[in-house]
């Protein structure tokens, strides 16, 4: 209940109405209140528009254990943005990546496609 008052459709007309003019929040919802601005205009409609091709990224196609690993590492790499760092967290992910190769079945190769249109 409170997390429907704080989010519903007059929450977020009152938000948008109370925000100041660089504060204005942005809902991806094309039913709900839009930017005026040229620029928040353009952005909503980006957004909201419907999608005709869905790109995702490469880790969208890595194996379970080799993805959760990437997404650890870039979290941790944005904690301490250092080329030492960097080298540390490609060397995990490296010996991630052969440990699950040796898993895999034998001739397996990761969808060709990341990008698709919506509903496969």
């Amino acid at each position: 209940a409170l997390v429907d008052r704080l989010s519903g459709e007059r929450a977020r007309a009152l938000w948008r109405e109370r925000a100041s003019d660089g504060l204005q929040p942005f809902f991806p919802d094309a039913s709900d209140p839009q930017p005026t601005d040229a620029t928040g205009r353009r952005i909503a409609d980006i957004l909201t528009a419907k999608a005709r091709t869905l790109c995702f990224d490469a880790s969208d196609v890595m194996p379970p254990g080799v993805r959760d690993a990437f997404h650890r590492a870039v979290l941790q790499y944005f904690g301490d943005p250092t080329e030492k760092r960097l080298d540390e967290l490609l060397g995990r992910l490296d010996t991630v990546r052969t440990e699950a190769a040796k898993d895999a079945a034998p001739g397996h190769l990761p969808e060709s496609e990341v990008c698709a249109p919506p509903g496969g």
